[in-house]
């Protein structure tokens, strides 16, 4: 606030710059799928490769090996396909 610039500008040009360095590590090519969101409350972040972590599970790598070649964590990547999960089964509700 002190140059008069609100929180949410900042927060949203934090998101833009964490999402274009995502973009510019894994490949411009690979990239339709990053989302970032910061919790405007804590600060802490989620970079969603919801997609890519689909595609390599059904390739059949492992967690580990998706976790691995994506640099994240097994856990990201298992929070990753449940949240596809919901999102589909939301879909079949529909």
């Amino acid at each position: 606030r002190e140059k008069g610039i609100s929180k949410d500008v900042l927060f949203d040009a934090i998101e833009n710059s964490l999402l274009t360095a995502c973009k510019n590590h894994f490949g411009k090519a690979d990239t339709e799928n990053i989302k970032v969101e910061i919790d405007r409350e804590t600060g802490d972040f989620k970079v969603f490769v919801e997609k890519t972590v689909v595609e390599m599970r059904l390739r059949g790598f492992s967690y580990e090996k998706t976790a691995k070649l994506l640099g994240i964590s097994a856990k990201s990547v298992d929070n990753a396909i449940q949240r596809v999960r919901k999102k589909m089964k939301s879909f079949q509700t529909d």
